[in-house]
């Protein structure tokens, strides 16, 4: 068969036989934000990066289909955790570097270490982001057809356990 239908990441890391095309179910289980479409690369020795590329145990690589926005979901970001992000969101901005495609935040994502990336990362007006300490990054957000530029513009908006809330600041034209 061309085509096959896998539950996790795991289960195309385990993937023996060079399928054409394999359908990945979730990261970790189903329907968890990861789900998505893969095809075989037989030629390509690229690092698994936990989210685009995957590593199977046959020859190449899975790559994710038509990547346009790299969705931080793909690396383990979980959306209204109260566990830190950070990790998941930097393995997303690698990637988005990696690829040129901007990360996408379409949640409300929590941080509690400096947090740095040359990344593009657009967030979604039902976004937010909670952080216990300095945010120090380039975010862009796709706001009415702009693209509106983030990063020093972030604004506090209130103080509830020693976490601070940034509502972000849309400027056009900067």
């Amino acid at each position: 068969s061309d085509l096959i239908s896998v539950n996790t990441y795991a289960d195309v890391r385990a993937i023996n036989s060079p399928y054409a095309w394999v359908f990945v179910q979730g990261r970790e289980h189903q329907a968890d934000g990861a789900q998505g479409l893969f095809y075989l690369d037989q030629s390509s020795t690229s690092p698994d990066d936990d989210g685009i590329v995957l590593d199977p145990n046959t020859t190449g690589r899975y790559i994710r289909y038509d990547v346009q926005k790299v969705d931080s979901r793909w690396f383990g970001l979980t959306y209204d955790s109260i566990i830190s992000q950070s990790i998941y969101l930097s393995a997303a901005c690698a990637s988005s570097l990696r690829f040129a495609k901007p990360v996408y935040i379409d949640g409300n994502i929590f941080l509690n270490s400096n947090f740095q990336t040359s990344a593009e990362v657009e967030f979604s007006d039902n976004s937010s982001l909670v952080s216990t300490l300095p945010i120090s990054a380039s975010f862009y957000s796709e706001v009415k057809g702009a693209n509106d530029i983030f990063g020093n513009t972030v604004q506090p908006i209130f103080y509830a356990n020693d976490e601070v809330k940034y509502s972000w600041v849309y400027a056009d034209n900067v």
